[in-house]
């Protein structure tokens, strides 16, 4: 005769109780998922066995809706954790100055003398020191 405490010892429910006691968070989310695929699979089974079992199935339904609590509660201490982390980067950044864009990192167009205008203007004062015979520093001197 199937006594009614007899679901204690299957494998679903040491599975169960095993991801309810697991205190190190890796090896939680494993337990849980274990445990939740062991429940489905004795919740299908007893759906072919004859007789009501109506105390499993009621137990099981309140492993299920445990485990599905357990899981919020990890994805939301897991969300919680990686807020932290972030909030530690920024932070250090934000010291440090890690994120500042360097002054020297800008277009183009937005610097205050354009590429061409210094090349042309050295190149004319080059050609103006070669044809007086004198560079810009002595004419500077001279006047």
């Amino acid at each position: 005769m199937y006594c009614v405490e007899d679901y204690q010892k299957e494998d679903w429910f040491v599975l169960y109780q095993s991801a309810l006691v697991e205190l190190e968070q890796p090896k939680m989310a494993g337990r849980i998922r274990v445990a939740r695929e062991s429940t489905l699979a004795r919740k299908e089974r007893l759906r072919t066995l004859p007789g009501l079992h109506s105390e499993e199935q009621h137990k099981i339904s309140d492993a299920l809706q445990t485990l599905s609590a357990l899981e919020r509660e990890l994805a939301e201490f897991d969300a919680e954790a990686e807020r932290r982390a972030v909030d530690a980067i920024s932070a250090t950044e934000r010291r440090h100055g890690w994120n500042k864009k360097p002054e020297t990192d800008t277009t183009q167009v937005q610097a205050r003398q354009p590429y061409r205008a210094r090349e042309e203007s050295s190149t004319k004062s080059l050609g103006d020191s070669v044809k007086t015979g004198r560079r810009e520093d002595d004419r500077s001197e001279h006047e």
